[in-house]
């Protein structure tokens, strides 16, 4: 896979695999709040092992590109 960005500029695995539950929490929290008793439940892989994100650039504006580390 190749470096991949949103519109944004954010590169594309790390947005949808971590801040996309966010956006999606938000963008239905007012149905949620009617709804009264309902949840959120996110699932995720084990993906996550392969490596640990690098938040001095999680971006990968200052690193080579890894599919397998993004």
């Amino acid at each position: 896979m190749l470096l991949a960005r949103t519109a944004e500029g954010w590169e594309m695995q790390f947005t949808t695999n971590h801040l996309g539950h966010f956006v999606l929490a938000v963008a239905l929290h007012g149905a949620l709040t009617q709804a009264h008793r309902a949840r959120i439940v996110a699932v995720s892989s084990v993906g996550h092992v392969a490596a640990n994100v690098d938040f001095d650039d999680p971006m990968f504006e200052r690193r080579a590109y890894n599919e397998w580390v993004a």
